[in-house]
């Protein structure tokens, strides 16, 4: 489950920052500010997981293994600024 939330986020990701033609800096900007912020939340939902299954079973492995996971999603969407700029840099589709 855990890993089909790994692929949620590119997933989800790709269909947040499609852009529409005519889309001014300030909606880009909205647009990314909304993509970090939902992608944070996504990442953290393994930990949770984790949480959830340590606080009804006892189950401190998974826990940690879940933890462990939601801390690498959180490092590899990290918003970054060079990623940013060259996102912002595109060309949107069909112009």
């Amino acid at each position: 489950m855990a890993v089909l939330e790994a692929g949620l986020i590119a997933f989800a990701r790709r269909a947040l920052l499609t852009r529409a033609r005519a889309e001014g800096a300030a909606a880009q900007a909205g647009r990314l500010v909304t993509t970090a912020v939902i992608t944070a939340a996504l990442a953290e939902v393994p930990a949770i997981l984790g949480l959830v299954l340590f606080m009804l079973f006892g189950l401190r492995g998974d826990f940690y293994a879940l933890f462990a996971l939601s801390l690498a999603l959180e490092a590899i969407y990290f918003p970054r600024l060079d990623g940013w700029r060259a996102w912002a840099a595109e060309p949107a589709p069909g112009s």
